[in-house]
């Protein structure tokens, strides 16, 4: 009787545990379905977002500032990632931004020199239309983590609270690399925290790369900052690391500009605005 009666404890805590993780999918299936019906998925909402970007190499006790990132979504769409970047030893290196407008421009931009190279799509409104999908593509994000017709990218592993926004915590486990990431629904799927953990070919990780939101809010403040610095001089990709490697006081290597040359002819043809 002992013995049957620890079986039947045995399957009851089963039973529970069974029964407490269907609860939790179904909530979690219900959260999902809440976050997929947003309105209007054909671009992120307005939204500001500050990171801060630390690297690691275990066992290190205090990993190093890498990069200060404000990330940035206007009422049109239009993005922009707004990067500070620093050097191992903890000193400001250089400041640099990247925007994606709608209209399908693509700008990059940095601030010690003062350039800016700017390019339009063939088709911009292809290219808006692109950039909305991919920030709504369940393929990528968190709205298909429970539909069965759509296999995600990443695999589940709970829901949690980051600055008062409900996300979606996914984990991608690739040969290289693994990543952790928060995703928030009601920031259209921005990532609140990216955790990577590079590994060596035996699997040891070697470093890690925690991006983590310190500010998250619902709007924009100022719409002029998704705007094309005026007061910079347009370069080409070529030109612009011309003076970026004057800047910092090193050597223009032909091999480099060689690269560069298939870039520098798409900047012409495609340049923004055009000659």
């Amino acid at each position: 009787m002992l013995a049957a009666a620890t079986v039947l404890s045995v399957v009851s805590i089963v039973s529970a545990q069974m029964a407490r993780e269907q609860l939790a999918q179904l909530r979690s299936r219900l959260f999902f379905h809440q976050a997929a019906t947003l309105t209007d998925p054909k671009h992120k909402p307005a939204q500001t977002v500050k990171y801060r970007e630390l690297l690691a190499k275990p066992p290190a006790a205090k990993p190093a500032l890498s990069t200060e990132r404000l990330y940035l979504v206007g009422a049109d769409g239009s993005t922009g990632s707004f990067d500070r970047q620093f050097t191992n030893t903890g000193e400001f290196y250089m400041s640099h931004r990247h925007l994606e407008l709608a209209g399908g421009i693509i700008v990059d931009a940095i601030d010690q020199i003062r350039t800016v190279t700017a390019m339009i799509a063939a088709d911009p409104r292809a290219e808006d239309r692109s950039r909305g999908l991919k920030s709504w593509n369940p393929d990528q994000n968190c709205l298909a983590a429970y539909d069965a017709n759509i296999k995600p990218k990443g695999r589940f592993l709970r829901t949690e609270k980051l600055l008062g926004f409900e996300t979606v915590v996914i984990e991608d486990d690739q040969r290289g690399a693994k990543f952790t990431k928060w995703l928030a629904p009601a920031l259209g799927c921005t990532e609140l925290r990216r955790l990577a953990e590079f590994k060596d070919g035996a699997g040891n990780i070697t470093d890690t790369s925690d991006l983590v939101a310190i500010e998250a809010t619902l709007g924009l403040a100022d719409e002029t900052q998704l705007e094309i610095p005026g007061s910079y001089q347009t370069a080409s990709p070529s030109e612009r690391y011309k003076r970026e490697a004057n800047y910092f006081g090193r050597a223009v290597v032909q091999a480099e500009l060689d690269h560069l040359a298939r870039a520098d002819a798409a900047y012409e043809k495609n340049r923004y605005p055009p000659r």
